[in-house]
């Protein structure tokens, strides 16, 4: 309920968008609701790159991928999987933080869970977690117990 409410709002804002352009173009640009309609079309390009960011885990590694951003990393890159949490202005989550060999970590766009979530949630996060770990794990014969494994 809460994502499908949040596209509801997300499409009339757009909505509310198009026309205050459509009343800018024409010369009738009123105030604070136009202003607003407009100023929601120039951050939706960068409300939808962080809203339909998703991931794709196959035998080569992970692809991040965003509508406005794409990249791969494969298994022998990464050199540890981790979960954390990822906290700001009183919220948070917890996210998937990827590290890499010679490289500054990366956090995954998704899966992620609100630090309030239910137990439901929070299970349905770990375990998909513990999926990406353990399919790296697979591929790179790292993980708890090798010796050697660092950041």
């Amino acid at each position: 309920m809460e994502s499908r409410s949040g596209f509801v709002f997300g499409g009339l804002f757009t909505i509310g968008g198009i026309v205050a352009a459509v009343r800018l173009g024409l010369g009738h640009f009123s105030g604070f609701w136009d202003a607003l309609g407009v100023a929601w079309l120039v951050i939706l390009p960068f409300a939808l790159n962080v809203a339909l960011g998703k991931i794709i885990v196959d035998e080569h590694g992970i692809l991040s991928w965003r509508p406005l951003w794409r990249k791969a990393y494969r298994w022998q890159d990464i050199s540890e999987v981790t979960v954390e949490k990822k906290t700001g202005r009183g919220n948070g989550a917890f996210r998937i933080r990827v590290y890499r060999h010679g490289g500054r970590p990366i956090w995954l766009p998704a899966p992620y869970v609100d630090i309030r979530a239910s137990d439901k949630w929070q299970k349905e996060f770990t375990d998909q977690a513990e999926d990406i770990k353990a399919r790296w794990r697979e591929a790179t014969g790292d993980g708890p117990g090798k010796e050697g494994t660092a950041r």
